[in-house]
């Protein structure tokens, strides 16, 4: 009896799950302005003088070399 009812409920959950994240989904213009902010916002944390304004803090580091030697 309940191997049978089995894909009625995983229909049904996934049907809730996606309900849900539905109003998570984001448009592409929000998805490029939220990339572009967050850019920016990693710029001024990288930046010695917007950095304590910036909301990512951000600490350059260099990589001097790689495990194969370069």
């Amino acid at each position: 009896m309940l191997a049978s009812s089995l894909p009625e409920l995983h229909d049904d959950h996934a049907q809730k799950v996606d309900n849900y994240l539905h109003q998570f989904k984001l448009s592409d213009k929000t998805l490029m302005e939220l990339s572009v902010r967050f850019r920016r916002e990693m710029d001024k944390g990288l930046c010695r003088d917007t950095n304590p304004t910036a909301t990512v803090k951000m600490l350059p580091t260099f990589v001097r070399s790689t495990p194969d030697g370069t």
